[in-house]
């Protein structure tokens, strides 16, 4: 049987490979921004002008991969909208004669843009839903110790990761590994669960469901997004299990000196996780503990070892990152 492709629209600010799977698979036409790109501000203060240029240099150096420049390369339509002007959007799609929408990381949409693709509007999820609905269901997993984890693919709705499930797919949670390796794993199942997807595409028709719920019912909860600030209130750090405190570390990238700060000159160090610590004495000490250039954190519940980075970059980041952070100019970055 012949596959027809249909007209796809994605919908996101995060190059996850998606991009490149949909271009590949044949489909894709629009890509959608939500912010305006490269805002002009005038220079009022000549003082501001060498931190302008700067921000203008790191922006073009981390923008080589981004969704315009991958648009520019293969000839694709890029278009961004003011998210409280979402006509703009469902004029596009209706333009364009968008087939399929799909979203990943994106706000909530309106019923006006819902109904502008001609066939469906779906949405890539980080869990399998109804559980850990919401931004960030990947720290929150973490945070839980849950063991077993998936992807969802739903239609959208005008609430939150709550339309009708098309495709689930169970896996175990990638454990005690990088952020990058995690939400990369998440990612390529999900791009195998578009492709099957879109397989069965029919003219003129919403997508078919074409793998059974698997999500508990009963439970159902919601992943809000978390600010810095929150670390030390929304975990119990003196009872954190150590393979739950292992993970969070090695998601968070390098262990958060705002809960704990290294003594002396270690604290301008980036310490990684490295492993837990199996002991069961009474007398193991809870908290950050130094011995030499290596750090423990020990809990009621077990202790992991922290390993510095003597990489020359990394440290000049962590240095910048960690005046900022004691400064709490990072408080209210999402985790």
């Amino acid at each position: 049987m012949k596959i027809i492709k249909p007209k796809v629209a994605l919908l996101t600010e995060i190059t996850g490979g998606l991009e490149q799977t949909l271009h590949d698979y044949g489909a894709l036409t629009l890509v959608i921004g939500i912010e305006p790109h490269n805002k002009r501000k005038s220079i009022r203060n000549p003082k501001d002008l060498p931190l302008i240029i700067k921000k203008f240099l790191k922006n073009k150096t981390q923008n080589k991969r981004s969704l315009i420049d991958f648009c520019k390369k293969h000839e694709l339509t890029y278009v961004s909208f003011p998210y409280r002007e979402q006509s703009i959007l469902a004029e596009k799609l209706k333009e364009k004669k968008i087939d399929i929408l799909i979203t990943y990381a994106a706000p909530l949409l309106e019923s006006s843009v819902l109904s502008s693709p001609l066939c469906d509007a779906i949405n890539l999820h980080h869990s399998i839903l109804p559980n850990y609905k919401g931004g960030n269901p990947i720290f929150w997993q973490i945070l839980h110790g849950q063991i077993e984890s998936g992807v969802t693919i739903h239609r959208l709705s005008e609430k939150i990761d709550d339309g009708e499930i098309l495709y689930q797919e169970p896996f175990d949670f990638p454990a005690f590994t990088s952020k990058n390796d995690i939400i990369e794993n998440f990612h390529s199942r999900s791009r195998h669960g578009i492709i099957k997807l879109l397989n069965t595409f029919i003219p003129g028709e919403p997508l078919n469901k074409i793998s059974p719920s698997t999500g508990n019912t009963n439970k159902k909860f919601y992943a809000r997004n978390v600010r810095r600030k929150e670390l030390q209130d929304i975990i119990e750090w003196e009872f954190i299990e150590p393979d739950q405190l292992l993970n969070l570390v090695r998601y968070l990238g390098e262990w958060p000196i705002d809960i704990a700060t290294p003594p002396g000159l270690l604290s301008f160090l980036p310490y990684k996780a490295e492993k837990i610590v199996t002991s069961n004495s009474p007398n193991t000490l809870q908290g950050l503990t130094a011995s030499g250039m290596s750090l423990t954190y020990g809990t009621k519940k077990g202790v992991i070892t922290l390993k510095p980075s003597f990489n020359p970059i990394a440290i000049i980041k962590y240095i910048r990152k960690r005046q900022r952070i004691l400064k709490g100019k990072l408080n209210s970055q999402y985790i």
